[in-house]
């Protein structure tokens, strides 16, 4: 059967991230959160993947992993203030 999984990554070094950068400001990504104070590599991103992928995950059905060093946990726990991420007026 189909699995419809998603990987949802945070800040991760890629050479793709000085786009990011850029567009953004090195301001915005200098004062992201970062609960586990760095940015994932493209191998930790590459094994949630995986691991979503492989035979031992096939009940892991229509289900969003969320690999960002604890970001999102932060968010819901009220760890993280949210106004952080937004531009200044």
């Amino acid at each position: 059967g189909i699995r419809l999984n998603s990987l949802n990554p945070g800040p991760t070094d890629t050479p793709m991230m000085p786009a990011f950068i850029e567009s953004q400001g090195q301001e915005f990504f200098d004062n992201f959160p970062k609960p586990i104070g760095r940015n994932s590599t493209a191998e930790e991103q590459a094994w949630c993947l995986v691991m979503l992928n492989s035979p031992r995950s096939s009940y892991v059905v229509a289900t969003s992993v969320f690999a960002d060093g604890g970001f999102t946990g932060g968010l819901f726990t009220g760890g993280i203030d949210p106004t952080v991420l937004m531009p200044p007026e």
